[in-house]
């Protein structure tokens, strides 16, 4: 196998994400809010000898949604060794959207043996608040359903959207006469299994995560004030066994176009958690850039995202791949509040009123899942785009514990709302 190869570098001595993480986890000063009204934040040093006012320039930031608000540099604070100590940013907080305050840390001199005056030391991203999303109303108009024993086909002046009534999802969506999808949409609970899931990978499999099959019992469409409702009861199961998970689904189109989801699950509870649950899109080859508001630019999941900060990111599929020697799961974004993939004419664009994570990959789970070494991935003819109402965390159980309980996808029921617009 690969054990050989798990530690924080490639064999080139190219740093893996865990070594960014790492470095930000021991980072030698770490801040906590202590009023947002005033400004105040505190500060720990962690050094064991050193006054930060010998080591530390801190950069800070207010952030609004993304945007720098204020800004400003502080290098004459005095902390002791274990000691803390409080500053007060000379900006006010903003009260409203998604607040967030970055603090950079930096060094103030040269050290003759480590680094430069300036080699960053690590960073806290404060977050304020979350701001609660605004649905945009739905556009009412022309849009019609027309429904046979195996589809829905929902159309619109600019839009033609077919429906499969035996898979639950869209198999077609051609907007301004483009077939967005080169292949049908599908569920997603599959990952192709991370170093530290060689064991609950088994337990996976025999649940038939890695291959479900799809049983819809009822599925019908309205045509309802301006728009087409169509609603969707199915379930996912490997094949002669009972189900694993139960969708209630319902897709709203509007006379633009845009698709508004809730899908509402109910997992079996003898079964192990599941690696995610989310939809899986197979994009135009030209369809290679995700533009996002999430945690970036580095991979990030719910138990590994101190590397990365909450922000506005643009990145090409090749970007987001992490080249594991072992193909694995990579690449994937936590934390994000929208993203759309862009061949710099058309896009897609997925929002979502809670947090959900993506991924934009030359390659599908299966391939990653299938080959042992990197240099023998193939490519798909498509781009692969994976929105997720929740991924598990990638943990630790290779050589340590299971999974923590509060990282796992093991909710019993679950909602995952959505918006998806094509333009």
């Amino acid at each position: 196998g690969n054990f050989c190869m798990d530690g924080l570098v490639y064999p080139d001595r190219t740093p893996h994400t865990g070594l960014l993480e790492y470095k930000n986890v021991i980072r030698p000063v770490r801040a906590a809010l202590v009023n947002r009204e005033t400004g105040e934040i505190q500060l720990t040093n962690y050094r064991d000898f050193t006054n930060t006012e010998e080591f530390l320039t801190l950069s800070w930031e207010i952030q609004q949604d993304g945007d720098t608000v204020a800004c400003g540099v502080m290098d004459d604070i005095k902390i002791a060794p274990h000691e803390s100590g409080v500053i007060t940013l000379p900006d006010a907080i903003p009260t409203e959207g998604d607040v967030a305050v970055l603090l950079q840390y930096s060094a103030k001199k040269n050290d003759s043996v480590f680094f430069e005056k300036g080699h960053p030391l690590g960073f806290d991203q404060l977050i304020v608040s979350r701001g609660a999303r605004k649905e945009e109303a739905l556009r009412k108009g022309f849009v019609v359903a027309e429904e046979d024993s195996r589809a829905v086909t929902v159309t619109g002046d600019s839009f033609r959207y077919v429906f499969s009534k035996t898979e639950g999802v869209f198999t077609s969506m051609v907007k301004n006469n483009v077939n967005i999808m080169t292949r049908p949409m599908t569920w997603n609970v599959w990952r192709a299994p991370t170093d530290n899931d060689q064991f609950v990978r088994k337990e996976w499999e025999q649940a038939g995560y890695n291959e479900p099959a799809i049983k819809v019992y009822a599925c019908n469409a309205k045509e309802e004030d301006g728009v087409v409702v169509i609603d969707c009861k199915l379930s996912l199961a490997a094949v002669y066994r009972r189900p694993f998970l139960h969708l209630d689904c319902r897709f709203t189109v509007d006379a633009e176009g845009k698709v508004r989801a809730e899908i509402n699950g109910k997992r079996d509870m003898e079964r192990p958690f599941l690696p995610r649950f989310g939809l899986r899109m197979f994009l135009p080859k030209s369809f290679d850039t995700a533009e996002y508001y999430g945690y970036g630019p580095y991979e990030s999941y719910c138990d590994k995202h101190h590397a990365s900060s909450l922000g506005h990111f643009a990145q090409t599929a090749d970007d987001l791949f992490e080249d594991y020697v072992k193909p694995q799961e990579n690449g994937s974004h936590f934390g994000c509040a929208r993203v759309t993939i862009t061949d710099g004419a058309g896009a897609v664009t997925v929002t979502s009123p809670e947090d959900f994570s993506f991924n934009l990959s030359h390659y599908t789970q299966e391939e990653m899942t299938e080959k042992m070494h990197n240099y023998e991935l193939t490519e798909s003819p498509d781009n692969v785009f994976c929105f997720d109402c929740k991924m598990s965390g990638v943990g630790s159980n290779s050589c340590g514990p299971r999974l923590a309980k509060a990282m796992q996808f093991d909710d019993e029921t679950f909602t995952f709302k959505f918006d998806l617009t094509v333009e």
